[in-house]
Formats: C-alpha cells, sequence, structure tokens
C-alpha cells in the first residue's frame, strides 16, 4: 500500500484506515476497490487476498470439489474418491467403485475390496457392510460387489459365508428346484434309485446301475445288487422286485447282473429264474425226465415224437450221454441165421426196433407189438398181420411168419401156427420163399457183419 491506494488483492471500505485483504472465497481484481470484485470460480479455491477468481495455484485438488466462493477445497465425503482435479460440487466426486469401499473423506482411490463374506454395492463406506451381509444360499468371496448363488453340488446354511459348502453324501443340491431365485440352504434327501455321492448336483444325477436296486433315501454310493436267478439292463431300479427273473433257457449265476450268464446246458431245462446252469429238482429248472430230451437253452422238456423212446434222464440233443445205458439183445432171426447182437448207446430219442412200436410222444420205452400185428421199425401203429402168415407177439415184419407147407390162412390178423389150416386131401399150398433183408429189420445201421453162422451188428442212434 503506497500513497493511501488500496492495491488489487485488498479493498478498502469508505473510512478505512488500513486496507483490508481480499476476503477468502473471493477476489480483488482492481486498486482502490472498496469491496471484492466478486466470488472465486467454481472449481477453484481462494484462501484470502486473491486477485482473480481462478487462480491456477489454487486449481480444486482430486479428491476434494470446490464449489463457486470457496475459500479451501471440500473432501469428497467417505464412500466417495476423485482422481481429477477441478471438481465443483459433490456430485463430482464418484461413488465407491462396486466391490471396493472408499473408508476416509478426500479419497483419490478406493480403499480397498470388500471383506469376504459380505458384498458392496456401489458407494460403501466400510469393507464390511453390516447391511450387506452375504445371505444364506450365496457366497460372497473377497471383493464381491453382489451375492453369488451356490453351484449345484453346493449350499450355504449359514449368513455371511465366503464360499459354498459341498453338498454332502446322500444329499443334493439343486438351486433351479428353488426357481434359481435363491441357493441350496439346506440339502435335499437322494430320492429311492438314485445314490449321491458327495458334491452331488440334482436328484437323478446318478441312478443306480443296470443290475443294482436302491429302495433307500439318502444313498451316498453303493446300490444294492439284483440277486442271482434276476438281471436287469435298466437303471434307476428302487426295489428287488424290479430286477428281472433270468429268462427262462438261461441262467444267472452272480449278483449284478445287466444280462443272462449263458443258456442253460443240455440234458436240463431252465425256468424263469434259475441261477443254475444244470437245474436239479428245484424251482427253477429240473433234470430232463425219462420219454424227454433237452437241448441247451431249452425252456421245458421236449417230448420223444412217436415211434421213438428215451430210456435216459438229462437227454441231450445231439450228444451222447454220459450215463449212457447200454443194452444188448439177442435176436434169433432164421434158422440160417444162429444169432444176431444189438449193441445200443441211447443219445436223445431212440428208434424203436422192428418187433415193437410206441403209440404216442414222451414214452420211454417201445412197447411190444402185439399179437396178429407186426411193426417194423420206428412203427406208430402196428399194422394186421396178413393173410398166409401168422404174426405172434413182437413179429418184426409182415412175411416173418409163413403158413407152412402144406397149410395156409385166408384171414388177416392170424397170431398163431395154429391159425394156418391144413389143406384138404388133393390141394396143395404154394408157399413163396422169403428171404430176410437186414434192412427190413434196422434201418440206418452203420455196421453190419456177417459170418458163417451169426451176425454182428452195432446201431448209433
Amino acid at each position: 500500500m503506497t500513497g493511501g491506494r488500496c492495491q488489487p488483492g485488498f479493498y478498502c471500505p469508505l473510512g478505512s484506515s488500513a486496507p483490508t485483504l481480499c476476503t477468502p472465497g473471493q477476489y480483488c481484481a482492481d486498486a482502490e476497490m472498496s469491496s471484492p470484485t466478486g466470488d472465486c470460480d467454481a472449481g477453484y479455491y481462494c484462501p484470502g487476498g486473491d486477485t482473480q477468481p481462478n487462480p491456477a495455484e489454487t486449481v480444486c485438488p482430486p479428491g476434494r470439489y470446490c464449489p463457486q466462493g470457496s475459500d479451501t477445497p471440500t473432501p469428497c465425503p467417505a464412500g466417495t474418491f476423485s482422481n481429477e482435479s477441478m471438481n465443483m460440487m459433490e456430485s463430482d466426486c464418484t461413488n465407491c467403485t462396486a466391490g471396493y469401499a472408499c473408508v476416509s473423506p478426500g479419497l483419490t482411490a478406493v480403499s480397498g475390496p470388500c471383506s469376504q463374506g459380505y458384498y458392496c454395492p456401489g458407494g460403501q463406506a466400510t469393507l464390511s457392510p453390516s447391511s450387506y451381509q452375504c445371505p444364506k444360499g450365496f457366497y460372497c468371496p473377497e471383493g464381491s460387489d453382489e451375492p453369488t448363488i451356490c453351484e449345484r453340488g453346493t449350499y450355504a446354511p449359514n449368513d455371511g459365508m465366503a464360499s459354498c459348502d459341498n453338498c454332502p453324501p446322500g444329499t443334493y443340491c439343486d438351486h433351479y428346484e428353488l426357481s434359481n431365485i435363491t441357493g441350496v440352504i439346506v440339502p435335499v434327501e437322494c430320492p429311492p434309485g438314485y445314490y449321491c455321492p458327495s458334491n452331488t448336483e440334482y436328484a437323478t444325477q446318478n441312478p443306480c446301475p443296470a443290475g443294482t436296486f436302491s429302495n433307500s433315501t439318502m444313498l451316498a454310493d453303493a446300490s444294492t445288487n439284483c440277486p442271482i436267478g434276476t438281471y436287469s439292463n435298466r437303471t434307476d431300479l428302487v426295489e428287488e422286485a424290479e430286477c428281472t427273473l433270468c429268462d427262462a433257457g438261461m441262467y444267472c449265476d452272480s449278483p449284478g447282473l445287466t444280462q443272462p450268464t449263458a443258456a442253460c446246458v443240455a440234458g436240463h431245462y431252465c425256468e424263469l429264474g434259475s441261477s443254475r446252469s444244470n437245474p436239479f429238482n428245484e424251482t427253477e429248472g429240473y433234470l430232463c425226465p425219462n420219454g424227454f430230451y433237452c437241448p441247451q437253452g431249452v425252456t421245458s422238456p421236449i417230448g420223444c415224437p412217436a415211434g421213438t423212446y428215451l430210456p435216459v434222464d438229462d437227454a441231450q440233443m445231439g450228444s451222447w450221454q454220459t450215463r449212457a445205458r447200454k443194452a444188448i439183445i439177442a435176436l434169433l432171426l432164421l434158422d440160417w441165421l444162429s444169432q444176431l447182437v444189438l449193441l445200443v448207446s441211447t443219445t436223445w430219442p431212440v428208434p424203436c426196433l422192428a418187433g415193437y412200436y410206441t403209440p404216442s410222444a414222451q414214452m420211454e420205452s417201445c412197447l411190444d407189438c402185439p399179437e396178429g400185428y407186426y411193426c417194423v421199425n420206428e412203427t406208430v401203429i402196428p399194422t394186421e398181420c396178413p393173410t398166409g402168415h401168422y404174426c405172434p407177439l413182437n413179429t418184426r415184419f409182415d412175411t416173418e411168419y409163413p403158413c407152412p407147407k402144406g397149410t395156409f390162412n385166408n384171414q388177416t390178423a392170424a397170431y398163431q401156427l395154429d391159425d394156418c389150416i391144413q389143406c384138404s386131401p388133393g390141394t396143395t399150398a404154394m408157399v413163396k420163399e422169403t428171404r430176410f433183408q437186414m434192412a427190413s429189420v434196422m434201418k440206418d445201421s452203420s455196421v453190419l457183419e456177417v459170418a458163417s453162422n451169426s451176425a454182428h451188428m452195432t446201431m448209433d442212434l
């Protein structure tokens, strides 16, 4: 101040004895001012004695704002920050970034991430805001800006959890059952027909494998195998009754099968539910009975066809029996054939020999050809004895027993020599010589040997 004049930066009201420093928040641009020129510009502050409204040396700094007429910068409030200068009002401060907190005023950057177990929407002034504790069914790791729903296979039973717990064995956790509005708070019991190891995500995730079942809840791992005599190629069975009985003709000899083990062995038949390949007098099946034969995989015995018989149990088709019967039959054929020995090893259906017959299926032995009839190989119905002949029990062919010379018989079905009538005096009976052919006695012979006074024949049936 010289010569009594007010200098810029000061003002001198009327009657002043000395200049007055320009008021803080205002500026005094000229000399000889009786009052300040005006308010300091927004975005600046004027501490006092300023000659300009926007002094370069007092630009409002970052972390603060300066309304018009500011004499000092105002800190951005807690929950906000600003990394720019020349902020003019509080709204120029930036809300604290979501997931973070701005814990003190005047910050130029966020203070740090939100604490785990909490979430921070934008503008939070504390790292652990009580209003934003993570709710049940959700988890909030450090720096969360909102709760995260627990994923399938996990759950959160408490508030303030930073991570979800694994769904325990025997249960499942599926937030989609809750319309995806909230995560799982209480795990749900695993339903029958399924098992739920740890972290199971939904009820039907792990069906009981084929060959097993479960009728209990909260099964964690092992389901129960379908028992022997059953199988299953389906999953998610609940009851043992849902296991499939082993197919007829097959057997299931171990638990937990997805298909039958194999076909039952020949010589036996397997009913539903057989657990053995060769059942003996059980409810599952039986040994093949006399008069029947049982190929591999048969569901019930097959009766021997008419004209055949089967004298053994456990008969198979197309293979020799381990307990084959051997029968030696001595037959006198004619006076020129001293003896015929027939060796028979029985397998499945044995044709009846000449002189015998079987009138129906499923017979264990052949019947004697009756008197007055003859029966060739595999006879089902005996044939009447022709005229000129007689047929005693077990006659094998039509001309086996011709009436002797000097006799005759004009009736059929004669069965004894007495049926042949003596020719009247002055008459004679012509007898045609009959030659016995081995092929008419036994068909399908594999070996035929004729020696001087005897013949031996072996037949494989």
